[in-house]
């Protein structure tokens, strides 16, 4: 099986302004364009968990084999295995330590399970589709610079833009943190206290990776721009994601 972490080493990481990798063209187009053409935006929308309104997300443990491509399903599984976990724990080491020992241990010795599935650990790994429909970035979707829960490991997102999609926006800002900066609850109180250091836009084939980090990896998504002139309606302007992330269930292991 082809996968995201293919090739990827420690010369891959962005040190700047916090650990971080971000890859392009990840996919072989052949690949690219089956998940492309069989993303289950319909099962998404009637079986997924709408966490906000017109955005949902439905996870691996939900998703019956037979529902799903077995592309789909295949690259799933995969990705929910030691083939990322492993790559992942070469990669961070260091971010893991500071996160909790017992936390590297276990992931270093496979004990993790899948969430929300049968096999819940205290540790454990989740893929999830997510589907986003245009909005205006207000109320429960203007999420201010912030950085993640700490009991979250790691996210990756991988973007599914579609050829057709007009709209803009709702790119990933990165942030350097700054001197005197604080928080409440994880966000940033003081704006004035972080400089955007970088932009990834939204497109097909592409993905950003997380380590999260309590008072770093501080970030948010920009608002969709021009979006009294978007079709909210049409499905072709839909965001696409697919999700991979590593967090704590038992918050006894790591270091708040």
């Amino acid at each position: 099986m082809i996968g995201l972490f293919d090739n990827i080493t420690k010369n891959d990481i962005t040190e700047r302004p916090w650990p971080h990798i971000t890859k392009c063209d990840v996919l072989s187009d052949d690949l690219y364009s089956i998940l492309d053409q069989t993303f289950p935006e319909q099962l998404i929308c009637d079986h997924g968990t709408e966490v906000e309104p017109g955005k949902f997300r439905l996870s691996l443990a939900h998703i019956s084999k037979s529902k799903i491509s077995s592309t789909w399903y295949d690259f799933m599984t995969y990705h929910a295995s030691s083939y990322f976990v492993s790559t992942y724990v070469n990669l961070f080491k260091s971010q893991l330590i500071r996160k909790g020992v017992s936390i590297l241990r276990r992931l270093s010795a496979g004990d993790y399970g899948l969430r929300y599935s049968n096999d819940v650990r205290d540790i454990n790994i989740d893929c999830q589709f997510i589907l986003e429909e245009p909005h205006v970035n207000v109320g429960c979707h203007s999420r201010t610079p912030h950085y993640d829960k700490p009991n979250k490991i790691c996210d990756l997102l991988f973007y599914m833009k579609k050829e057709a999609d007009s709209t803009t926006g709702r790119d990933l800002l990165i942030y350097e943190d700054l001197p005197g900066i604080s928080y409440t609850d994880g966000y940033v109180t003081d704006l004035s206290k972080i400089n955007l250091d970088k932009t990834l836009t939204y497109g097909k084939n592409r993905y950003v990776l997380i380590p999260m980090e309590k008072g770093t990896s501080v970030h948010c998504s920009s608002p969709f721009n021009d979006i009294e002139s978007v079709d909210c309606n049409s499905s072709d302007n839909r965001r696409r994601y697919f999700e991979i992330l590593i967090e704590i269930h038992n918050d006894t292991l790591y270091t708040r």
